[in-house]
């Protein structure tokens, strides 16, 4: 018999502002995030998780719940509650599906010095979970034809942190301070963003000041953010700016110790057989 596999990536957009405070244990990391999968019932065979690391450095390998939910009559799920949060939210009972659950052993060894950790179902000890669940969502839900949705959200299980301690050194009026889409040695202090960011990442201060897309970083005090209108290689709705003059318009202004944050620090990969 055939079989088909394919993989979808939730990839939700969180407020800086809401990862620039460290998680509480059992807290909304996000919220509901929509995602269309192949039409019809599919088995739900694995779960990857790529986290961004506090300060760039090991610390966020703690467990947390996955939920999974679909629209009922072409209505979504009520909201859980507020993200960073206790999930104090009504009205998504009847639209829940399943969950999965990630154990701190499931979380690769700390072998990557900088950056991300990595998490995967199936490859755990033995109480891990073994992810054998069928999702069947309402027919037709999704943005494009042939597709169904799908909503994911997390809860956490321990004091997940995104903090970066990437900084800005002082206070900058972007329209008068620059004269390119580049943070450069005297903007930025503390981490070096080399270990917490990386191109494609769309960035925000930490009191949700939009900075932008993240093209380069030349050396451990330069960012250069994107600005000539391409297709975005980030997964939220940041629209590139078509030019400088469009950059500092779409870019407000920063204050000294304003933290950089990456409003995309978890990636999860579900593994489906159709």
């Amino acid at each position: 018999m055939n079989k088909r596999y394919f993989n979808v990536i939730v990839k939700p957009t969180i407020l800086a502002s809401k990862l620039a405070v460290v998680y509480g244990n059992q807290d909304i990391l996000f919220d509901w995030h929509a995602v269309d999968v192949p039409r019809g019932a599919s088995r739900l065979i694995g779960v990857t998780a790529i986290l961004r690391q506090k300060h760039g450095t090991a610390g966020n390998e703690l467990p947390f719940d996955i939920l999974y939910a679909k629209t009922l009559n072409g209505t979504a799920p009520g909201s859980l509650g507020t993200v960073n949060a206790t999930a104090d939210g009504v009205g998504y009972y009847n639209h829940v599906i399943g969950k999965s659950t990630v154990l701190a052993k499931d979380f690769m060894n700390d072998i990557l010095d900088n950056g991300i950790t990595i998490a995967s179902l199936q490859q755990g000890g033995a109480d891990s979970e073994r992810t054998q669940q069928v999702l069947e969502l309402e027919p037709e839900s999704g943005t494009n034809v042939g597709y169904d949705k799908l909503y994911v959200a997390v809860i956490t299980q321990g004091a997940l942190d995104f903090t970066t301690a990437a900084e800005i050194s002082r206070a900058i009026d972007v329209s008068e301070d620059k004269t390119s889409a580049v943070l450069v040695n005297a903007d930025i202090e503390g981490t070096d963003p080399r270990t917490v960011f990386a191109p494609g990442d769309v960035i925000h201060a930490a009191d949700d000041v939009v900075i932008g897309e993240i093209e380069s970083m030349a050396d451990a005090n330069t960012i250069t953010f994107k600005a000539d209108g391409s297709a975005t290689a980030s997964e939220t709705d940041y629209t590139v700016p078509a030019n400088f003059a469009a950059w500092l318009a779409a870019t407000g202004d920063l204050a000294d110790g304003d933290e950089l944050i990456n409003v995309n620090p978890i990636k999860i990969i579900l593994h489906f057989e159709k």
